[in-house]
C-alpha cells in the first residue's frame, strides 16, 4: 500500500454529535461482544476439562479395581514404515502424523498413497483392532496421541512417525477399552515428559511399553468404553455448538462496523 493510496481514501464526518453517538454504541455492543466470546471460549475449555477429568477418574478407579499390566505384556509394536522418492515397490495407502488430529478412529479416506520398497508385509499391513502412537513430531504434545484402527478397506500401512500396537488377545483386552487409556491425559503426560530428542522429541517402544493399563473383565472394558465414547460425543456436540457461537460473534462484530460506518447503526 503506497502513501498516496493511503491519502486518497475518503473518510465519512458526521456531525461531531452522531461521531460520539455512534461511538458510544459501538463502545457498549463491541464490549459486550468480547464479554460473550470470552464466557464463550470458557465454556468450550470447560466442556474438554469434563470429559478429561472423567476420563482421568475413570481409569484411576479401574487401576484400584483391577489388576494393572505394562503395556508390553499385552500386546506387541512395532514402529512404521520408512520410504523415499525413489522406493519403486508397491503402491499402499499411508497413515501419517497429519491424519490424527483429534480423532478416535483411524480415517479410511485422505490418506496419502506412497510407493514403499518392495512389497507390503503382514507385520506393517495396519488391521482392525490396532492401535496408532505419534512416535515423533515437532510438537511435544502431539507425541502419544492415540487413534484406533476399527476399519481396514485396503492395503494400508502407518508411516516412521508412528509405532503400531497390535494386541495379542482382544478377547480378553478390548482395543476400544486401551484406545481410551491411552488418551487419558494422565497417561499422555507420563509419554511427553519421557519424549526423548531436543528439537523434534520422540517417543520410543520401551517407553510406550511401560504404560499401565487396567484390565477389567471385558465385558466391563467394552461397558466403561461405551460410556466415555458417549460422554465423548456430547461434549463433542457442545464444542461444535460454541465454536459455532464464536464465529457467528466475530460475524456480528464485523456487521455492527460496517454499519457504523455507513450511517445504518
Amino acid at each position: 500500500v503506497t502513501d498516496r493510496e493511503v491519502r486518497a481514501q475518503t473518510i465519512p464526518v458526521p456531525p461531531l454529535a452522531e461521531q460520539e453517538r455512534i461511538v458510544r454504541i459501538l463502545d457498549d455492543l463491541l464490549n459486550a461482544l468480547d464479554r460473550s466470546k470470552g464466557l464463550t471460549s470458557a465454556a468450550s475449555e470447560k466442556a474438554l476439562d469434563l470429559l478429561n477429568g472423567f476420563l482421568d477418574s475413570t481409569v484411576e478407579s479401574a487401576s484400584t479395581q483391577w489388576p494393572v499390566y505394562p503395556l508390553g505384556e499385552l500386546a506387541d509394536l512395532r514402529n512404521g514404515i520408512n520410504y523415499t522418492r525413489s522406493s519403486t515397490g508397491a503402491e499402499v495407502a499411508l497413515v501419517g502424523v497429519k491424519d490424527f488430529q483429534d480423532h478416535f478412529q483411524a480415517p479410511q479416506t485422505g490418506l496419502a498413497r506412497v510407493r514403499i520398497d518392495g512389497r507390503l508385509g503382514d507385520n506393517d499391513r495396519l488391521q482392525e483392532g490396532d492401535l496408532l502412537c505419534v512416535r515423533s513430531n515437532g510438537n511435544p504434545a502431539l507425541i502419544g496421541r492415540c487413534m484406533l484402527v476399527s476399519k481396514v478397506e485396503r492395503q494400508t500401512t502407518h508411516s516412521g512417525f508412528t509405532i503400531r500396537i497390535r494386541l495379542r488377545d482382544s478377547r480378553h483386552v478390548v482395543p476400544t477399552w486401551v484406545a481410551w487409556v491411552i488418551r487419558c491425559p494422565r497417561t499422555r503426560q507420563l509419554l511427553v515428559g519421557q519424549g526423548t530428542g531436543t528439537n523434534i522429541r520422540s517417543l520410543n517402544q520401551a517407553a510406550l511399553s511401560s504404560i499401565p493399563i487396567p484390565v477389567p473383565p471385558p465385558g466391563e472394558q467394552e461397558t466403561i468404553a461405551d460410556t466415555l465414547a458417549q460422554m465423548q460425543a456430547l461434549t463433542s456436540g457442545l464444542t461444535r455448538s460454541l465454536e459455532a457461537r464464536l464465529s457467528a460473534l466475530d460475524q456480528l462484530r464485523s456487521s455492527l462496523l460496517d454499519r457504523a460506518f455507513t450511517g445504518e447503526l
